[in-house]
């Protein structure tokens, strides 16, 4: 009724697509149980995913911001949207080297997205903040200056994940 599996093959071909593409990204991992119905062995997920860790910081971030049963995600990792943009999907790619944010947002067709009120959480894992950061969107250059690190940093990160892995001591909001 739901076509789960299809689904959940339909999104593992399209990972192992886009891997190939980033071989540095989009692990993932697929188990279809034959004939189990719902009575499925969960062993498999638990025993791959404990290979693997998860980075609250990576360096290169692609976020589809979409609806999900009627709910937009607006973080992810250290990008972070005020609010949902008024159309979705938009597509942000972000990627620091050195002291430098590169982001990209487009819209469904690909066209430079507008209007996000986008919010950067960072600290010292992952620019150094005693020097100026330079950030760039669709590229023009929105910030070129030093993030401060601020206890309001630190308390909305905290809030907005709960997770001690992901709270940063500096944010910049881009308009």
């Amino acid at each position: 009724m739901f076509d789960r599996i299809g689904l959940a093959r339909r999104m593992f071909e399209k990972l192992g697509t886009l891997q190939k593409a980033d071989p540095q990204g989009y692990l993932h991992h697929f188990e279809a149980h034959k004939g189990r119905g719902h009575g499925i062995d969960y062993a498999g997920g638990p025993a791959w995913m404990v290979k693997h860790t998860r980075d609250p910081r990576p360096k290169k971030l692609v976020w589809t911001v979409q609806a999900l049963h009627h709910t937009v995600n607006l973080r992810n990792a250290w990008l972070s949207l005020d609010e949902a943009p008024a159309a979705l999907p938009v597509t942000l790619n972000a990627a620091i080297d050195g002291n430098a944010i590169d982001l990209t947002a487009t819209d469904k067709d690909g066209k430079p997205a507008s209007g996000l009120k986008l919010r950067l959480f960072v600290d010292d894992r992952l620019l150094d903040l005693d020097k100026p950061v330079t950030v760039t969107l669709n590229g023009k250059q929105v910030h070129d200056g030093k993030i401060p690190r601020t206890w309001a940093a630190l308390a909305r990160s905290t809030a907005a994940s709960g997770d001690p892995g992901s709270i940063f001591s500096a944010e910049l909001l881009l308009k």
